[in-house]
């Protein structure tokens, strides 16, 4: 089962071979674009295709030009961070390339790192009056980052490929903060200790499981489990879902595995997976306590 991903904007502009203009990267694909006060605080997020197009064509890109000059431009007006999530040689990352818009008399600019970038004046305006020329959402980029980057511990695309069966990787043990067992009864079994989660982890077996279309009408819901990872890029430490895994049980004695990234607040949609796994694997959870 595949749940349809982000919208992505390819942004492609043509005769601009021989262009010595720098800037956002047109040929890359952007997911998204976070917009900041000049203080470094999250304004919100454009996340709609088409106002991604607008707002990259807005930009004029065909006419920023590189300038040696390096003068002082006092206190930036916005701060511009364009996301992309990447896949490389079967590796995933996250791209980011944030620009600083400046104006300095009727001149506008964009510093990105140490680069100084001419760019016109309708895009300087554009960028300087962005809350009241786009729709903005408000600010979920850190949702973003944190669902892409639990993709890429589980070695997941943005727009949900091939899914490799890796969580016996350090990676991803390192990252679990605590994991939770619980049934339609009860049970309620917290596992928080480095060890314990690891030996958990590798007591699933994932090589041994098998990938399906979909589980069985009658199997019956047996145990839902839940590991959690405490949120990046913030200083309060609130826990996140990594993933879940519900157990079920056919009437054949089979059993089955439905496995769940959610979105958290993105965009995205769950990414949803299901297997059929060995009874030994059952019963290693079943007789979790």
């Amino acid at each position: 089962m595949k749940i349809k991903g982000l919208l992505i904007i390819v942004i492609c502009m043509i005769g601009l071979s021989g262009c010595t203009s720098k800037g956002f990267d047109i040929e890359r694909v952007y997911q998204f674009v976070e917009i900041q006060s000049s203080n470094g605080k999250e304004i919100g997020t454009i996340v709609n295709s088409d106002d991604l197009e607008f707002f990259f064509e807005e930009m004029k890109f065909q006419e920023w030009k590189y300038i040696e000059e390096k003068e002082d431009f006092g206190k930036c007006i916005y701060k511009f961070i364009a996301y992309e999530f990447v896949k490389d040689d079967e590796e995933y990352y996250i791209r980011e390339d944030p620009y600083e818009l400046y104006k300095v008399d009727d001149n506008y600019y964009i510093i990105q790192d140490s680069d100084v970038i001419s760019i016109p004046k309708s895009a300087g305006q554009f960028l300087n009056s962005i809350e009241n020329k786009i729709t903005i959402t408000q600010p979920i980029s850190e949702d973003i980052l944190d669902n892409w980057e639990n993709r890429i511990v589980n070695n997941t695309d943005s727009s949900y490929g091939t899914k490799k069966k890796t969580y016996n990787d350090e990676t991803i043990v390192s990252n679990i903060t605590k994991i939770v067992i619980s049934d339609e009864d009860e049970l309620d079994i917290k596992i928080d200790n480095k060890e314990e989660i690891t030996a958990f982890i590798e007591g699933l077996d994932t090589d041994s499981w098998s990938s399906i279309d979909d589980i069985p009408n009658d199997a019956i819901l047996r145990r839902n489990i839940s590991a959690y990872s405490f949120r990046r890029r913030t200083k309060e430490k609130v826990l996140t879902t990594m993933y879940t895994i519900m157990l079920y049980e056919a009437s054949n004695n089979e059993y089955f595995i439905s496995e769940t990234i959610p979105d958290n607040g993105t965009q995205d949609g769950d990414y949803i997976e299901y297997y059929t796994i060995p009874k030994s694997v059952a019963d290693f959870i079943l007789q979790t306590e």
